[in-house]
């Protein structure tokens, strides 16, 4: 027992949280790291935790040990990070994150009386015989608090974080019947996956389709976050100066605990004539409104 507490003083995995309270879909990160005082072998992920209750984001998974040194209670530790994850819970309530399992190989030296030496660094060098351990983390409990009822938009799907947004057409002025591409842009930190797609209500005479999306995922000091871009074809079938109301987009923002609603200004197209039953624009399919877009781009 002895050996066994000698260890877990100069050896061990430490869970860490940058948050023990956070809103549902707030992100939370958590970072597993393995303190050590003298050299380690064949180091490994024995078990993973898994997470329940939180969408997951691996930001940093360790493929080699590439330690800075730490000074805890006057004692001198290799800290080596092995895992860090962007957490962003589904539901309210507690949460637990669970241990997580590293094994590895250490030294081991045997006294004159042929068992294992209480301390590991008793003298130098080692004999070069190894013993295996099996190190955990502890858990992590996480309280995570529901969305506020007071004040949510409709337009609120879930996103939280911070955001903006950015909606603009091309061209402004066509022939009735020609297409013009709207581009939604919403580019912030927070879980992608949440951002759905803004409803775009189309003025009288303007029919819209449904859009082409593209992401583009971004870590930024350790931040999940990135863009969403949505491209709508729009196709005006009558002439005039036509409306498309403002694009609007909210979501709640943790720091501020509250929502946010974002809108653009309203876009007008002025189109010209008219276009007639049977007309070359009705009956487009999707493959072909996207040869349209492209060509527009």
């Amino acid at each position: 027992q002895s050996d066994e507490f000698a260890l877990q003083d100069h050896l061990f995995v430490q869970a860490r949280s940058d948050r023990k309270r956070a809103y549902v879909g707030e992100q939370v990160t958590v970072d597993f790291d393995l303190f050590y005082r003298f050299q380690l072998h064949n180091v490994g992920f024995k078990e993973i935790p898994t997470f329940a209750g939180f969408w997951i984001k691996e930001l940093f998974v360790a493929q080699q040990l590439e330690a800075h040194r730490e000074v805890i209670d006057g004692v001198t530790f290799n800290v080596a990070p092995l895992r860090r994850v962007a957490l962003f819970p589904t539901s309210a309530g507690k949460r637990v994150i669970e241990s997580m399992a590293v094994s590895c190989e250490i030294p081991a030296r045997r006294s004159s009386r042929g068992g294992l030496l209480d301390d590991f660094f008793a003298s130098d060098p080692f004999f070069g015989r190894t013993q295996s351990a099996v190190l955990q983390s502890d858990k992590l409990e996480i309280e995570v608090l529901p969305l506020p009822e007071a004040g949510r938009p409709t337009e609120f799907a879930g996103a939280v974080g911070h955001f903006n947004l950015t909606a603009r057409a091309q061209p402004t002025n066509v022939k009735a019947g020609d297409p013009v591409t709207l581009r939604v842009e919403i580019e912030g930190q927070g879980n992608m996956a949440a951002v759905n797609m803004p409803n775009i209500e189309g003025a009288a005479g303007v029919k819209v389709y449904e859009p082409k999306m593209e992401e583009q995922q971004q870590i930024a000091n350790g931040i999940y976050g990135g863009r969403r871009v949505f491209e709508f074809i729009l196709i005006p079938e009558t002439g005039g100066m036509l409306e498309i109301p403002p694009v609007r987009f909210a979501y709640f923002d943790p720091s501020e605990e509250k929502y946010l609603l974002l809108q653009s200004a309203p876009i007008f197209i002025h189109s010209e004539g008219v276009v007639e039953d049977g007309g070359e624009s009705y009956g487009l399919s999707r493959k072909d409104i996207e040869a349209v877009g492209r060509d527009i781009r």
